[in-house]
């Protein structure tokens, strides 16, 4: 029995605590499964707060964002480790083996490499399994299993009450026997979640529903190294308890004239929102806004997973400065590391041809961040300026140094502007 028409099979995979577990793999601290709550504590960090912790850490009150120094008086024996670093000026990586002093951020700049390889360790296994994969972010990936579970559903008799009985789902729902198409898919994401175990020795969490909006949020729901299915029937009721903050695209303006307009907090459970007639929150919100409001709170997302987009749009490369630099000069060793740090990412991937340069230039905090920041008015925060051309060109295919040159001097060109 294929899917009936208009009914999808989205999956969501989320690498648990993925930092931690690339920086255990490679420091050999413990062994896989590294998310058991038996492996040694640890916890990645940058400068001096904590980017991603695991869960023997968590049991002892270690949480991200913390200050390492307080990590340490709550848990004593966790290993903290610093993400790799660019010095100002140069092209040298520091590699931080677990040492307790964090670098220097006025004169470094963090570097995310060893966990983007490790995770097209990860995309490498899920193509294999899938052909409608979409990377969502350096740990996490989209598949529309529709197909897949169309076949299975045809070629296989499947024991679909068994299936039922062994799906893990959100509290208050339960999978049956309408459910084919997602009851079906459980054996093939568990499939997949084992192959990248086997393959790098990562877990990965992961959540299966209908839309990519319901399969994100279902990931979550029972980490770590658990899946989660949400049925077709248990998507409002799923939607109710999901918290206003958790909802995509309720973090900028729209949430925040949303929760003004009906006085909720960013805690309250979009069965608050549930509870507002379409025409009143397009009265409050507009047309448009409104409409999509009313549709997210319930669950309902016809975004298709899109295809072939396992590659990042664009790469990155950027400095916070403190104290804010005061003229280009002060600027200048740090475009040649943000230059050979972009250079040295083409390199990886000849395949791929940069069209456009574009420098971001973000001003002073404003004087009010603060309450800019409390109130969750971040876009307030600073004022960004940017400036675009076409990408220089990166003559020598063996040598960085020539090629960082050139886009440091374009660089300096769009800073005048």
């Amino acid at each position: 029995m294929a899917p009936r028409t208009g009914q999808r099979v989205i999956a969501h995979l989320d690498l648990d605590c993925f930092y931690v577990q690339v920086e255990q793999r490679r420091l050999g601290l413990g062994r896989p499964p590294w998310t058991s709550r038996d492996s040694p504590a640890a916890a990645v960090q940058q400068w001096d707060g904590l980017i991603a912790v695991n869960y023997a850490a968590r049991a002892h009150g270690v949480k991200r964002g913390m200050r390492a120094a307080d990590a340490r008086k709550a848990c004593p024996d966790i290993t903290l480790v610093h993400v790799e670093t660019i010095s100002e000026g140069t092209e040298e990586m520091s590699v931080d083996h677990g040492e307790p002093l964090a670098p220097d951020r006025r004169t470094q700049k963090a570097c995310l490499r060893r966990y983007r390889q490790a995770s097209e360790e990860v995309f490498a296994v899920v193509q294999r399994h899938a052909t409608r994969c979409e990377m969502a972010s350096i740990d996490e990936v989209y598949l529309d299993l529709t197909e897949e579970v169309g076949q299975r559903l045809s070629a296989h008799t499947l024991d679909l009450p068994q299936l039922a009985e062994s799906a893990v789902c959100p509290e208050g729902c339960m999978a049956d026997a309408k459910d084919s198409h997602l009851l079906a898919a459980l054996e093939l994401v568990q499939k997949l979640r084992e192959d990248i175990f086997a393959d790098t020795g990562f877990t990965v969490s992961a959540g299966i529903s209908e839309s990519k909006l319901v399969a994100k949020l279902a990931s979550a729901c029972h980490k770590p190294n658990r899946q989660t299915l949400v049925p077709s029937a248990g998507v409002l009721s799923f939607m109710a308890s999901v918290k206003l903050k958790d909802l995509r695209g309720l973090g900028g303006k729209l949430g925040q004239k949303l929760r003004s307009a009906l006085q909720l907090e960013p805690e309250a459970p979009s069965a608050e929102l549930q509870k507002v007639a379409l025409a009143e929150l397009q009265r409050l919100l507009g047309e448009q806004s409104g409409a999509f409001v009313y549709r997210l709170c319930r669950g309902e997302d016809q975004e298709e997973v899109k295809p072939g987009e396992m590659k990042r749009k664009q790469y990155l490369s950027f400095k916070s400065l403190s104290p804010p630099a005061e003229s280009i000069s002060d600027l200048e060793p740090w475009l040649t590391s943000l230059a050979t740090e972009l250079v040295g990412r083409l390199r990886e991937d000849p395949t791929r041809q940069p069209r456009s340069l574009v420098l971001y230039h973000r001003g002073r905090l404003d004087s009010d961040h603060g309450r800019n920041w409390m109130a969750g008015r971040t876009s307030e925060l600073t004022k960004t300026i940017s400036r675009s051309m076409a990408f220089p060109d990166l003559q020598s295919k063996g040598e960085i140094g020539p090629a960082a040159a050139n886009i440091v001097a374009a660089k300096k060109m769009l800073l005048e502007r």
